[in-house]
């Protein structure tokens, strides 16, 4: 009988062949400049001068972060709200994953699967803050 190692290692790797075989530029999309949500500990313009974007996103497991794009779109950087630190994630190139020093995002389509040395595989998803 496999313990629960198994079942992680095995979602780990559908969710990185899934973001192998999603096209990269879908990761554009996630670069929009979203409608403002009004959240404490969002980052302003003056917080993050570099800042491209910015997502709220909402996990499967009933947390949210605010991911913020940053300079030339191969950083992110990413709050666990309401009051979480912050942690920079960087990538090589378009289309590949972003790494930070405790974390690991994969973009595919409208969803990021976070991937953290302390717990599980976070999927979370983009959603229409209009509501």
């Amino acid at each position: 009988m496999k313990g629960l190692g198994g079942s992680r290692r095995l979602l780990r790797a559908w969710v990185v062949l899934a973001c192998a075989i999603i096209t990269p530029g879908l990761a554009l999309g996630a670069c929009k400049e979203a409608d403002r949500v009004d959240e404490g500990g969002l980052h302003d313009k003056a917080e993050l001068p570099s800042r491209i974007g910015q997502r709220v996103v909402f996990c499967d497991d009933g947390s949210r972060a605010d991911v913020d794009y940053l300079g030339d779109g191969l950083s992110m950087a990413v709050t666990w709200l309401p009051r979480g630190k912050t942690e920079i994630l960087r990538s090589k190139a378009t289309g590949q994953d972003f790494r930070g020093p405790t974390m690991r995002a994969t973009i595919a389509g409208g969803s990021i699967a976070f991937t953290s040395k302390a717990g599980p595989v976070r999927i979370c998803h983009r959603t229409d803050e209009r509501g």
